[in-house]
């Protein structure tokens, strides 16, 4: 199931609520997961179905409710997130920890707003390619998505044998403490043309801005 996607939780009529999967630049519908009778159960149902082994959608749950509800039912993830995050802040570095430019690390990259990607699993982790290193404690990543991209935003190499994308448009400043485990190294070439389309976006990609576009992000 591609990632270019989210899951949104609509009232249809008092105390029914759909699930549907949708596709986040156009918005389009492009399955129809269920109706429910109460906006627990169908928060229960999206989160197990963005739970599931081959799914994985980047953008989260999003709500078209009628109605002011418990927001109890629809923050759950960034409470989870928050905790996660106060245990990752905690955390101290050996002295002995480094890492490079062309090293992919799972990285703490959390719960985060609209199109900005996030995190998956209970950690709350995503692959991350480090894009420069600035210091002991900071650094910039690209992440990286296994789901297939096709776009000028994106960059496919492959990784360990498997063919991974790069999101060229979420580069992000992250404290070194965010990450977590090495994964592996990129090789030199591939790294170059990562940097070679990086700047090309900037100097020349940079979409137009509008409501309702992911900002040039094709997922």
């Amino acid at each position: 199931m591609s990632a270019n996607n989210f899951i949104l939780i609509s009232e249809q009529t008092k105390d029914t609520y759909k699930i549907s999967e949708n596709d986040a630049e156009s918005n389009i519908e492009i399955k129809n997961i269920g109706t429910f009778d109460s906006l627990k159960t169908a928060v229960e149902k999206a989160e197990e179905y963005i739970s599931g082994p081959e799914i994985e959608i980047e953008y989260g749950i999003r709500f078209s409710l009628n109605k002011i509800v418990n927001t109890e039912l629809i923050k759950k993830d960034f409470d989870k997130w928050n905790e996660r995050k106060k245990e990752v802040d905690k955390s101290i570095l050996l002295d002995d920890f480094f890492f490079y430019e062309r090293e992919i690390w799972w990285c703490s990259m959390g719960k985060n707003i609209g199109v900005e990607v996030n995190g998956k699993d209970e950690g709350f982790e995503r692959p991350g390619i480090i894009l420069r290193v600035f210091n002991k404690d900071m650094v910039w990543i690209l992440p990286i998505t296994s789901s297939v991209k096709k776009s000028k935003f994106y960059y496919n190499f492959i990784f360990n044998k498997i063919e991974q994308f790069v999101m060229l448009t979420q580069i992000k400043t992250i404290s070194s403490k965010r990450l977590r485990r090495k994964i592996g190294t990129i090789s030199d070439s591939d790294f170059e043309k990562i940097l070679t389309e990086f700047i090309s976006l900037v100097k020349n990609e940079t979409p137009p801005v509008k409501a309702g576009n992911l900002g040039g992000r094709s997922h």
